[in-house]
């Protein structure tokens, strides 16, 4: 389960607002979630979890999977801005333990824009992949030597 807040600062509490978030019935992921991470135009958000899966969120109904458009149509959710996903979760060999997108190449027409993200795993390796918004997922390059240590994906 994971849940986006909004803080209000112009309030004198600084108040949070509840803006989206998945139930345990409605959840992609049936573990907990290990990493997240927004896609530099913050049009997607990312999850990554124990259960070997990544799942990607919008709240911009042109990106949304198409069996998940309704509100009767689980994971869909709908805090007041209309979130839901974005894909069909991407299902990987091991636990994700970090996602992280790469920054946007040069500007594209909405329909072909493609979305590169870094996924961690348990075991040391570093799947890359890239996702479009044809609801296509491809794994572009394994790296599963540990020979180095990555840092920081940019």
């Amino acid at each position: 389960m994971w849940s986006l807040w909004r803080r209000d600062a112009s309030t004198a509490d600084a108040a949070f607002t509840l803006v989206a978030g998945t139930q345990k019935a409605s959840s992609v992921h049936q573990r907990v979630i290990w990493s997240c991470h927004w896609s530099p135009d913050g049009v997607l958000f990312a999850t990554g979890s124990r259960d070997k899966r990544v799942a990607l969120w919008s709240a911009d109904k042109d990106m949304l999977h198409l069996d998940t458009r309704s509100s009767e149509s689980p994971p869909y959710v709908d805090c007041g801005v209309g979130w839901g996903l974005a894909s069909a979760a991407l299902e990987l060999e091991d636990s994700v333990t970090a996602v992280q997108f790469a920054p946007m190449a040069a500007a594209m027409p909405a329909s072909q824009t493609s979305y590169r993200l870094a996924v961690g795993l348990e075991t040391g390796h570093v799947v890359l992949t890239s996702w479009c918004r044809d609801n296509q997922w491809t794994v572009t390059h394994r790296v599963e030597d540990r020979s180095a240590q990555v840092y920081t994906l940019q």
